[in-house]
């Protein structure tokens, strides 16, 4: 591509936004987002404390940042490579953008993408909400398109075509085209693939009946790395009580313990269905454990620490992706 036509391409999309921002981009800065699926329109929520991104190498982030706000930090290797971080629950907004300020002023910073869920009032910990990249789903509203409508189509929003439907298809079906978004503009014109699918469905609907950022599931790809481990220090519930979390992504849990309890302690850890997966029972006096979670299944699951005779003392939830 000239750099002429990248320029005119880049102007083109810079009007659209200009017109448009009114509708969407403040949208978007609030959390909210809309794109159309089969002219119906889906609405999603920013979900909170997960900020997700790229990196220009295409790997795992290695820069500097707060680790005191940040509660886990995991690369997801193929096929999209990204960076997903997680807060700490009552990070303050500052602290959060000091954050985000650290890694996209960092050489390594390529692209941030949202992350949505339909239920904006959920803890990420419930698993409930979707990562995207810098790929959409296009259906055309005569199923497939003409070669010279196709070519329109890249040139009006600077996108690649990744997947076409094949040419012996019966027509007027659903069929799906990926395509793929320039990172540089999108960051360039403050857009990310939600915005971008609306803004197509908005300027375009006589062609496009469905305009969608693709969805990726919070457990696929289920390989990756984390950085750093997660070790969370919880307030006691009574002056006498004090424990530490530390989970190595995907391997191990530990924890201590702090407390002057001489009673016999009951570890148990559950999946999402209340079905025991493990379980333990501590001497009087003991002061740390470590559990083995390398065979589990991926999923979330909750660790529960209480008195032999039932009294919760504490509780945690931890994912395994792997």
């Amino acid at each position: 591509m000239s750099w002429i036509t990248e320029s005119k391409m880049r102007l083109r999309i810079a009007l659209m936004v200009v017109c448009l921002s009114a509708f969407f981009i403040i949208r978007s800065i609030a959390g909210q987002y809309q794109w159309y699926y089969n002219d119906e329109v889906q609405n999603w929520f920013q979900q909170k404390d997960v900020y997700s991104f790229t990196t220009t190498h295409g790997g795992e982030f290695t820069g500097a940042i707060t680790a005191t706000a940040v509660d886990s930090l995991v690369y997801r290797t193929e096929p999209d490579h990204l960076n997903v971080l997680y807060f700490k629950f009552g990070t303050t907004p500052q602290a959060k953008q000091t954050v985000i300020d650290q890694i996209e002023n960092n050489p390594q910073f390529r692209a941030a993408y949202p992350v949505v869920t339909n239920d904006s009032t959920i803890h990420y910990t419930e698993g409930l909400w979707k990562l995207m990249d810098n790929q959409l789903f296009i259906v055309f509203r005569n199923g497939n398109i003409t070669s010279a409508e196709l070519l329109q189509f890249l040139d009006n929003y600077a996108l690649e075509l990744r997947y076409a439907p094949g040419n012996g298809l019966p027509s007027g079906g659903n069929y799906a085209y990926i395509f793929e978004a320039d990172d540089s503009m999108m960051q360039t014109m403050n857009l990310n693939t939600a915005t971008l699918a609306e803004m197509i469905y908005d300027q375009d609907s006589a062609l496009v009946k469905s305009a969608s950022p693709n969805l990726l599931d919070v457990f696929q790809p289920a390989t990756g790395t984390f950085n750093p481990a997660i070790a969370e220090t919880h307030e006691p519930p009574t002056e006498e009580f004090e424990y530490e979390v530390v989970y190595q992504f995907s391997k191990s849990l530990h924890f201590t313990l702090d407390s002057e309890d001489k009673q016999t302690l009951a570890i148990g850890i559950f999946d999402l269905n209340g079905r025991e997966q493990y379980f333990a029972l501590l001497p009087p006096g003991a002061k740390a454990h470590s559990i083995d979670v390398s065979e589990f299944q991926k999923g979330m699951y909750f660790l529960n620490v209480a008195h032999a005779e039932g009294k919760l003392l504490f509780n945690y939830k931890f994912w395994k992706y792997d």
